[in-house]
């Protein structure tokens, strides 16, 4: 055991000066692909200057510095880090624990002298984060240096997408799905079916027969069901006015994504006095023009539809400002706005109350969370 450690210290002073662009320091995709995680993490009460416990079996394993290791941004999926994931485990736990968080799974690039991470990125970030000096890990391969780089990113790529594919957890959407499928539906999933049969919409499995006719989506539950059923939720509208004012535009003009339908449907069944104009709207190249994402974003954590029913009033509303030079939309008709994020809040009433465009809105937006930040991180 000692004399595999020392060749590997021997392989790491090998580390060479001419290291690809896709391999990366953990700083640098916490900078690129995270920007405001730090800002978060810092506004944490927990363990910010270390593990919350150490590495046991020290002297079984392979430890080193959290900044000797590497990432491959071509063959990790950096563009799906999910923040709000690393900021609840740490949350829980209190910081970072190496006796939860496990080993990292590590390549060994002789051919460049480096440690590559190919399963435990996350892990990586929020050691980085809470200040973890060391971090142990397991040697999965060691690449020989005749190997190209575009074998390397291929091969690192394989192991994470074999590891990830044995160690799947079903997501909420096919667990759904499953239950329905298999006669094991709890007593939530049976209310799913039986109010979605009623509003006459098909949600993966559940609700009316999905054909044609029938709206239809591959996710978006627990959504769906608290726009039709559950009352006290921002967003409710119930089974009887969205089968009088929503279902059939739905059918016409529907995006098939339950993010941007159901704050449709909030809009028709609301403000009444808007349908007429706002339907014709929807078949515009203003509105199908734009990426669907957009309609949500800097949507606030567990609030994307309130989001999004703002941000159609806003691009609803600019559309028949720039055609009739008056607004048809204020801030007063959203009746949950004062819920929502500050940043929510505040493209609304640039846009109405002050009648700002959206590019300028969203500049303004972009200028305020960047002042912020760095307040937060003491920058002038």
């Amino acid at each position: 055991m000692k004399k595999e450690f020392k060749e590997l210290e021997e392989l790491r002073l090998k580390e060479s000066l001419s290291i690809p662009s896709n391999y990366v320091k953990i700083r640098d995709v916490i900078d690129d692909y995270a920007p405001t995680l730090l800002a978060t993490i810092m506004m944490l009460t927990i363990k910010k200057d270390g593990s919350i416990d150490v590495i046991s079996d020290r002297e079984y394993k392979h430890v080193d510095s959290i900044l000797d290791f590497y990432i491959n941004i071509d063959a990790q999926r950096v563009q799906d880090i999910v923040e709000s994931k690393i900021t609840e485990n740490l949350k829980e736990t209190g910081g970072f624990s190496h006796e939860t968080s496990g080993s990292l799974s590590v390549f060994i690039s002789q051919k460049y002298g480096i440690r590559i991470v190919t399963d435990g990125m996350h892990r990586l970030i929020k050691a980085f984060l809470c200040g973890v000096d060391e971090l142990a890990y397991s040697i999965e391969k060691v690449m020989p240096e005749d190997m190209t780089d575009k074998e390397m990113t291929t091969c690192e790529y394989e192991f994470l997408k074999a590891k990830n594919s044995r160690n799947a957890q079903m997501s909420t959407t096919e667990q759904n799905r499953v239950a329905k499928a298999s006669g094991n539906m709890s007593e939530k999933q049976k209310f799913y079916d039986e109010t979605f049969k009623k509003a006459g919409i098909h949600v993966n499995g559940y609700g009316a027969v999905a054909d044609i006719t029938t709206p239809t989506y591959t996710a978006g539950h627990e959504d769906w069901d608290r726009h039709l059923r559950v009352e006290s939720s921002a967003y409710h509208v119930g089974i009887t006015d969205f089968c009088k004012h929503s279902f059939k535009p739905l059918i016409k003009f529907g995006t098939r994504n339950c993010s941007i339908d159901i704050p449709i449907s909030w809009i028709l069944v609301n403000i009444p006095s808007i349908r007429n104009s706002f339907l014709t709207w929807l078949g515009s190249d203003d509105f199908l023009n734009k990426n669907q994402a957009w309609w949500f974003r800097y949507a606030m954590h567990g609030r994307s539809i309130e989001t999004t029913i703002v941000r159609l009033l806003c691009a609803f509303n600019e559309q028949y400002r720039n055609s009739h030079e008056k607004n048809i939309i204020f801030v007063e008709m959203i009746s949950f706005l004062n819920t929502t994020s500050l940043e929510t809040k505040h493209f609304a009433i640039n846009c109405l109350d002050r009648k700002i465009s959206i590019i300028e809105a969203e500049e303004r937006s972009k200028d305020s969370e960047v002042a912020r930040l760095n307040k937060i991180l003491g920058i002038d």
